[in-house]
């Protein structure tokens, strides 16, 4: 890990509340067991590996809080009671990683319903990032991950965060957007009664 360079974090503002959520981490207990290269420039943010012990991160709610970084918190557990008590206690997060041989399918299985009310997707055996854009897309979880879990930041559905729903009715055709009109001069997909058409 230490061949690992430092890199420029995205604005001033995001390397400043990396930094600070370090010191919170390490203020509350985290161990700090790896790092990459030492920043050599302002705003480079160092990759870091911490750990703690779940008695630690269930005794400190600080230390479930999110690091938005190159940062790694591992957390040393003494068995799948544990596990199950650690995951209650996460708030909502855009994504879930399980890495599991088939050995441990019982445990996740125990696992899944508490990750899917947590959680806008679930990864087996890969990491989360990075995500294909498709019709299949969610990075989306339940707050604070996002402020409405109904829509996605990633994907096709993406575009339905900045829907407003809104009604024309009884509107002669002529005061119509050319998308709506009765005709459908532009031929575009409409869903008319349920159907899909281009009529």
């Amino acid at each position: 890990m230490a061949k690992t360079a430092a890199r420029t974090m995205l604005t001033p503002g995001i390397h400043d509340a990396y930094t600070g959520n370090v010191r919170r981490m390490q203020d509350n207990g985290a161990t700090r067991i790896g790092a990459g290269g030492a920043p050599a420039a302002a705003w480079e943010g160092q990759s870091l590996v911490y750990e703690v012990t779940g008695e630690q991160l269930l005794a400190e709610p600080a230390m479930r809080e999110e690091v938005f970084g190159p940062f790694v918190l591992l957390v040393r557990l003494t068995g799948a009671d544990q596990l199950r008590e650690v995951a209650r206690g996460f708030r909502g997060q855009l994504s879930a990683s399980l890495h599991a041989e088939v050995s441990d399918h019982a445990i996740a299985q125990e696992l899944l319903p508490i990750l899917e009310r947590r959680t806008g997707r679930i990864v087996i055996n890969n990491f989360s990032m990075p995500q294909e854009v498709s019709h299949a897309s969610v990075h989306t979880g339940p707050f604070p991950a996002t402020s409405d879990s109904r829509f996605t930041s990633v994907g096709m559905s993406a575009i339905e965060r900045f829907h407003r729903p809104f009604t024309y009715q009884n509107f002669p055709d002529e005061l119509l957007p050319e998308s709506l009109r009765e005709t459908n001069p532009l031929h575009v997909w409409r869903l008319v009664d349920g159907e899909l058409t281009r009529d």
